[in-house]
């Protein structure tokens, strides 16, 4: 649902689907799929001009020793993935903004992400 609404342009219910999938990830303990999702979370703040929240989401799951790690149904690491769509701010943000974003982020654990982002939407 998530990626149909970001593809609908509907970046607020985007939003609290993805929240929802890492609500139901964190409760099942599924380390993997909550770091895949805090991308697609972090993809939705990109698009919504929201650069360095999106920055420290993608600094926090490269922090993470999990990221190594690559999704079953994906070819390529969670940490590769989330190093693209870094790239990608980094061309649109100032160097220190992006910087300080990207230092935040890396000293935040993933569960802490997940804990701020799922109470953001209750």
């Amino acid at each position: 649902l998530g990626e149909t609404n970001l593809a609908a342009g509907d970046l607020v219910a985007a939003e609290a689907a993805f929240v929802e999938s890492l609500r139901v990830a964190e409760r099942t303990g599924m380390v993997l799929e909550m770091l895949a999702t805090q991308i697609k979370i972090a993809i939705v703040f990109g698009a919504s001009e929201r650069r360095a929240e999106a920055v420290g989401l993608l600094a926090t799951v490269i922090a993470d020793p999990a990221s190594e790690l690559q999704l079953f149904t994906e070819g390529t690491s969670i940490k590769a993935i989330a190093s693209a769509e870094l790239e990608t701010l980094r061309d649109v943000m100032g160097p220190t903004e992006y910087e300080q974003a990207f230092a935040d982020g890396s000293s935040r654990a993933y569960r802490d992400a997940t804990k701020e982002l799922i109470d953001s939407i209750i």
